[in-house]
């Protein structure tokens, strides 16, 4: 992303930067269209939802096709998205040190958070283990309609929606190297374990399926030795009357070849294994769209009660002993760290 800072001024209006295509504004007094809209050129952020007098913000900008635009800031009076109204807006340019030509470069952009442990070698030498946690997904492309008018304020999901195929729960893989593991969501929602030996990558359909917007407990339990692994789905529904058809659904896949890992655990996304121009680690691939809550690794394949026990808040001592990784994110909150309160320390 081509980054750009300036200082923010204090203005009665909203401060915003506008890109143009050479002279021409192309986002200037936009309309309302129904259904159909303008193919999106740009896409970009800002650093900071919010700013004051002073106050240093950047906008990082990627263009799809890879040419330049016309950076200028503008004030923007009446700016109200919201409304049939909102076409009434009007902008007015301000002088910047950084208004003109800008050379732009096609960055994708991954959309939502992730948690990253660069090196998670401490793990390398435990050949039974169980991963776990609460998840609450969202988004499901196959459920996804696309909307009968189009907001021109607000349309990366007509973008998105269409290219989106899998989300990612838990990974050591690394997708260049075709090395590793992972277990995610298909665009049905279906739970499907990948494995790379280093040459190839397979998939393992579970045929087990998980519903969006609500609560289940998903575990993988792990056995190196016998080239097994376990996937578990227990539902755990808000509503009281939901829990009399929760499902509890566990299926155990054997691998064609040696269990392998690569060095990167990733939570909520895959590993691609590319460092692109501009970017300081590898870029997130299969970003998950929903809640994830108390995520837990144990040296242990956990069955039977065990099993029901990693669900709880509190854990029994002697399944406590056996946990070894557990991000606890409600701490460390407002800042970029997070936790991990298990015995190896995985940050």
């Amino acid at each position: 992303m081509r980054k750009l800072n300036f200082k923010s001024l204090l203005y009665c209006a909203a401060v915003v930067l506008l890109f143009t295509w050479s002279n021409e504004v192309v986002a200037q007094n936009a309309e309302f269209e129904e259904t159909e809209f303008k193919e999106r050129t740009l896409i970009g952020y800002s650093s900071k939802h919010t700013v004051r007098a002073g106050d240093d913000i950047e906008f990082k900008v990627s263009s799809f096709k890879g040419n330049g635009a016309y950076a200028q800031l503008v004030r923007i009076v009446n700016g109200d998205s919201l409304s049939k109204y909102r076409e009434l807006f009007k902008t007015v340019p301000v002088k910047s040190s950084f208004e003109g030509q800008k050379a732009l470069a096609n960055q994708e952009l991954q959309l939502g958070s992730y948690v990253s442990i660069d090196d998670a070698s401490k793990l390398d030498n435990v050949n039974a283990f169980t991963i776990g946690g609460y998840f609450y997904p969202t988004f499901l492309p196959s459920e996804y309609v696309f909307p009968e008018t189009v907001d021109p304020f607000d349309p990366p999901t007509v973008n998105i929606a269409t290219t989106l195929e899998s989300q990612t729960l838990f990974s050591r893989i690394s997708m260049s190297e075709r090395l590793g593991w992972a277990l995610q969501l298909d665009k049905e929602g279906q739970l499907v374990f990948i494995h790379g030996n280093g040459k190839e990558l397979k998939q393992y359909p579970t045929e087990i399926n998980i519903k969006t917007w609500d609560w289940a407990y998903i575990a993988l339990s792990v056995n190196a030795n016998e080239k097994t692994v376990t996937v578990h789905l227990m539902e755990t529904p808000w509503s009281a009357g939901d829990t009399f058809v929760a499902q509890n659904i566990s299926k155990t896949i054997t691998l064609d070849d040696d269990f392998a890992q690569a060095k990167t655990l990733r939570l909520a996304a895959l590993n691609s294994g590319v460092t692109e121009e501009g970017r300081t680690f590898p870029k997130p691939m299969d970003v998950f769209n929903g809640r994830i809550q108390d995520i837990r690794v144990f040296n242990k394949q956990l069955t039977g009660e065990d099993l029901e026990s990693i669900k709880q808040k509190e854990l029994p001592k002697d399944l406590l002993k056996s946990q070894i990784a557990y991000w606890n994110f409600s701490k460390g909150m407002g800042t970029g760290t997070i936790i991990d309160e298990g015995k190896f320390k995985l940050v």
